[in-house]
């Protein structure tokens, strides 16, 4: 049976945290209760049997080590959802790539429908991508800042000039493309 090494850690700590609370109820009558403040060096010293953590010291700990958790695991979250995302961006690039390297290999002509899937799925969510729509975000924003501004002033002119420039870009745009004959 193979053990993994993060997982015995895991389970030490929890068996650390679980019987700390049982030590400190059963140790009565020891030096450790004693009014005189002890280190660490002098009861392992007297008696190594008696060294151990009161609910007390459990507590300080706990009170700092839950903010700290919290942080790393608030940054962390992010920076994992994203390296996953990457991982598997990858994973599916390199699969592809033999793919294509196997069928080069075998002398077989490459399927164009390879690459127009790989085009089209470039975020990774196995969607194509629309194409940009200026006048509907430029609407859309407008809406949002209107709505802000009834409710938080400064920041509704922010969003709402962003929709009056996304509006007038697709204007141009709009206009631009009428402009140009089309593709034959």
């Amino acid at each position: 049976m193979k053990l993994n090494l993060n997982k015995l850690l895991v389970a030490a700590l929890f068996l650390g945290l679980a019987l700390t609370p049982l030590c400190a109820q059963t140790n009565t009558g020891t030096e450790a209760n004693s009014n005189a403040p002890a280190t660490v060096e002098h009861t392992l010293s007297a008696n190594p049997s008696s060294f151990h953590f009161s609910g007390e010291d459990l507590k300080q700990t706990l009170a700092v080590m839950i903010p700290i958790i919290a942080i790393v695991m608030g940054c962390s979250i992010p920076i994992v959802i994203v390296g996953l995302q990457l991982y598997f961006r990858h994973r599916k690039n390199k699969m592809l790539h033999e793919t294509i390297q196997t069928i080069v290999e075998k002398g077989a002509p490459i399927p164009p429908e390879l690459f127009s899937k790989a085009d089209s799925d470039s975020l990774g969510f196995g969607r194509p991508r629309r194409p940009r729509n200026d006048l509907r975000i430029g609407l859309i924003c407008i809406g949002v800042g209107v709505g802000l501004l009834v409710t938080a002033v400064k920041a509704g002119f922010i969003v709402l000039f962003m929709g009056i420039a996304f509006m007038i870009s697709g204007i141009l745009q709009k206009n631009k493309d009428d402009v140009q004959p089309p593709k034959v």
